[in-house]
């Protein structure tokens, strides 16, 4: 996860290098935790549950919220490189 000291995960965490801290984004819980899942696939990591990354979003600083789409969180969003659709 990117972006200042309050809204970072760890260097070494996967979506440090999967998203970016962009003010009015809006990204799907599904969409994040999809991008974490295929990077723990690919290193053969056990990955975090859904509702675990999601509090480790929220200690982060990120701000969780339900609109038609489903549920998201705001202020992050996935580079281009690693959005779902392109992969």
């Amino acid at each position: 996860i990117c972006g200042p000291a309050k809204h970072r995960i760890l260097v070494e965490h996967p979506l440090e290098e999967r998203c970016e801290e962009t003010p009015g984004a809006w990204t799907a819980t599904s969409e994040l935790y999809a991008a974490y899942s295929r990077w723990s696939e690919a290193s053969a990591e056990r990955p975090m549950k859904k509702n675990q990354l999601g509090e480790e979003l929220l200690r982060r600083g990120y701000e969780a919220d339900r609109r038609h789409e489903g549920r998201g969180w705001k202020g992050i969003e996935l580079k281009p490189e690693f959005h779902p659709n392109l992969e």
